[in-house]
């Protein structure tokens, strides 16, 4: 009589043990640190003429990326949110000036806590700042390219760390030929030479500007950074030689999209633009 009560807690033992084997061998979410972060922008009338309805867009930090969930973003004065930037349209006074002020509230995780994602032709592709065929990088595959593409981009990393001193800030952007020959550059020029070397060697990669932070704060424009991201084992990793990071951190990179416009590039995108020349604009 006692039969069917036992069998009755031997199966619920057996659901439970199979329950937590089942998620204890899953993949777990890594869990976000919450960051809240503002910038802004001076834009000045430098005519002697009342401009309207002028539009200035500027770059807003990205919606989702393998690392990033922006959750919220806010302008003064009102501005439309577009995917990567955001649109003002004013109306400024002859020689006057208005402060534009953008705040936003983010989640950033320690790995990517999306797997797979999307890659496309483009990452393994010459672009400017990006020169594949430079033949400086023929001398170097042989000493980078290791057994597996995560061990080839931690060569490629050290490799940089290495042979690439830092120049200073660099107001333009001069890519892959300039680090080179010259053996030295700014971030902008770390990223670029790890996106060559690391395409070179068939590992789908690419260059992602935004802002290094540790905390909650204003955003200057000194602090703009260029660090990358491999796709490696069907995920994206992070990769900063500039700084010395690789594969941690990624909870305190705030990647920012960028202004479209012709002849920009991952590497230098466009953060600005007025549609008056009249109109200047300036990150404060």
């Amino acid at each position: 009589m006692q039969k069917k009560p036992v069998l009755i807690g031997i199966g619920i033992i057996i659901v439970a043990l199979g329950v937590y084997f089942l998620t204890s061998n899953s993949p777990t979410l890594p869990s976000p640190i919450k960051r809240r972060v503002s910038y802004g922008f001076e834009v000045k009338n430098n005519s002697n003429s009342l401009l309207e309805n002028i539009e200035v867009q500027v770059f807003a930090p990205l919606q989702s990326t393998p690392f990033q969930n922006r959750l919220s973003i806010s302008s003064t004065p009102k501005s439309t949110l577009r995917s990567d930037s955001l649109s003002f349209f004013l109306t400024i006074p002859p020689y006057g000036t208005k402060v534009l002020t953008i705040k936003s509230k983010l989640e950033l995780f320690p790995r990517a806590y999306i797997r797979g994602g999307s890659i496309d032709i483009t990452h393994l592709k010459d672009e400017p700042y990006v020169d594949l065929n430079n033949q400086g990088i023929e001398p170097i595959l042989p000493e980078i390219q290791k057994e597996t593409p995560l061990l080839t981009s931690q060569s490629i990393f050290e490799w940089i760390r290495a042979n690439i001193s830092h120049a200073g800030y660099l107001k333009k952007a001069k890519g892959t030929v300039y680090a080179l020959t010259e053996r030295k550059g700014d971030c902008t020029e770390f990223a670029a030479l790890f996106t060559a070397l690391a395409r070179r060697s068939g590992i789908p990669t690419k260059a992602v500007s935004g802002f290094y932070v540790e905390r909650d704060r204003f955003l200057r424009p000194i602090e703009y950074h260029t660090w990358n991201e491999a796709f490696i084992d069907d995920n994206w990793h992070l990769f900063d030689a500039h700084r010395g990071n690789a594969l941690k951190d990624s909870d305190k990179y705030i990647a920012f999209g960028s202004v479209t416009e012709e002849n920009s590039s991952e590497i230098a995108p466009l953060r600005f633009r007025s549609s008056n020349p009249q109109v200047s604009v300036r990150m404060r």
